[in-house]
């Protein structure tokens, strides 16, 4: 209950805006409950990772999962494609783990293809959308670049002017500034999240990386690397929306690791949980004022 309750602060109190990118994604209960697809959405995901966590391996709950993606395409593209890569991911790694059978594995796997064809069909009529290019386009950075050019976030002028001397110049200096702009936007976009970074390190090198924790992190990654390679026709950042379930993710091992750290008997321990809960408060409440304040 106490890791559940960590979880739950962290979801809904952590930094909630993403300020770097122009969509402004807000993961908080005030923004969620003005985006019901988007908050209906996170509920099946979450349905889905709680099921592949707990419930016993099964053809016919893998087409019940089959049942979760078509609803999750139905609220949101994002998560139907999140949903759907996180079950073949589990599907492939109970195969090779002996699991569930190749035949078995092989329905699943068709189900699963054949609901998310049917949702897509349904619900976002592909064939009108392709005939004008395609929806996404492979623009490397392009989502990340602009938190150093922008004044109202981590304004880096000369460093944005190095960006774009180098940026038809493929080298070491272009690629060292690249990974200087991934961290800064990591950081400022998961906030505290990163001692999540943490856990995932302390489990990798005990060797407690089981295959659900495989599922969340190929998972969370996949939404990260769409989210910084990725624009979409129409609006460029609509990409960086991936993130929000990797962010989730981010989650349970941030409320993971903040358990392992107020758990101790320590002093100094309780006095850094205590700090990195007290970091989340402004930004939420900075939340709650505005929307108050748009409202009365």
């Amino acid at each position: 209950p106490i890791l559940c309750g960590f979880i739950w602060l962290l979801i809904f109190s952590l930094p909630p805006t993403f300020t770097f990118w122009r969509t402004r994604f807000k993961l908080s209960i005030a923004y969620l409950s003005n985006e019901p697809p988007l908050a209906f959405s996170l509920l099946v995901f979450l349905l889905l990772l709680v099921n592949l966590k707990k419930l016993r391996l099964s053809l016919k709950r893998y087409i019940f999962y089959s049942f979760l993606i078509f609803i999750a395409w139905g609220f949101k593209f994002y998560g139907g494609v999140v949903c759907s890569f996180a079950l073949v991911i589990s599907i492939l790694l109970d195969l090779l783990n002996k699991k569930i059978t190749i035949k078995k594995s092989s329905i699943a796997l068709l189900s699963i293809g054949f609901t998310s064809l049917i949702a897509i069909i349904i619900f976002y009529n592909p064939f009108s959308a392709i005939r004008t290019g395609g929806i996404f386009q492979i623009v490397p950075f392009a989502t990340i670049n602009p938190i150093i050019e922008e004044k109202n976030q981590f304004y880096l002028p000369d460093l944005a002017n190095a960006l774009y001397i180098l940026k038809n110049k493929v080298g070491p200096r272009l690629i060292f500034i690249e990974l200087i702009i991934l961290i800064i936007s990591f950081i400022f976009t998961v906030g505290t999240r990163c001692i999540g970074v943490i856990s995932v390190v302390k489990k990798t090198i005990n060797k407690k990386i089981d295959t659900f924790d495989i599922v969340l992190l190929s998972t969370a990654l996949l939404t990260f690397l769409i989210s910084i390679l990725l624009v979409q026709k129409g609006d460029w950042f609509n990409p960086t929306q991936f993130f929000v379930y990797g962010m989730i993710i981010l989650n349970i091992y941030a409320a993971e690791m903040l358990y392992q750290i107020l758990k101790k008997s320590l002093f100094f321990s309780k006095l850094l949980g205590c700090f990195i809960i007290l970091l989340t408060i402004p930004q939420s409440l900075n939340m709650i004022y505005s929307y108050s304040y748009n409202i009365f």
